[in-house]
């Protein structure tokens, strides 16, 4: 358990450090057999303490104190036993590439790490965001969430933060190449 703790921890840090969210947005969390480790409303990810990281029953639709992102995180390991991990975060750039309309990205050198990316819309912690969300788990490796976020999942919060990390890269690039210095 203190383990478990120590790695979404450290995952807090990390994001916060590398700018793939501010310390208040976004959320973490890793599914332990039956159980849910997630870091609860309100928190700051680059101060968390293991107080704030609550332990819930996969089983149970609500789990008191936990992010109000609960509802997505289990529904992506209800989708898929073989997820272990998800990251939430609040990404510039990813954010930018999904209000910019561009379908078909094509990824280059980057489809190996990120994967499919999927795009979804609605309102955060609702059940509905759960549903699209999970719901996307079967095609896609990563999700941006428009006007929202991002989630990236794995059998790792490293293999979770991988994905998130070289989509802001490639959203970056994709920012700079074709609206630097323009109206947008």
């Amino acid at each position: 358990m203190v383990e478990l703790k120590r790695e979404i921890i450290k995952y807090g840090k990390r994001v916060v450090r590398e700018g793939l969210c501010t310390s208040f947005f976004g959320n973490i969390s890793i599914r332990d057999s039956n159980k849910i480790y997630i870091t609860a409303t309100g928190t700051i990810l680059d101060e968390l303490e293991y107080s704030d990281i609550k332990v819930c029953d996969i089983d149970l639709e609500k789990c008191e104190c936990a992010s109000s992102e609960y509802v997505v995180h289990r529904n992506i390991y209800l989708k898929s036993s073989s997820i272990k991990a998800v990251l939430h975060t609040h990404s510039f750039y990813s954010l930018f590439l999904s209000e910019a309309n561009i379908s078909g990205i094509d990824i280059y050198e980057f489809s190996s790490v990120i994967g499919n990316i999927g795009f979804v819309e609605g309102e955060s912690g609702s059940v509905e965001l759960a549903e699209k969300v999970g719901c996307s788990v079967k095609n896609y490796d990563i999700v941006i969430v428009k006007n929202h976020g991002v989630f990236g999942w794995g059998d790792s919060l490293k293999e979770a933060y991988i994905k998130i990390s070289a989509l802001e890269y490639y959203a970056k690039l994709m920012f700079y190449k074709n609206y630097e210095g323009r109206k947008i």
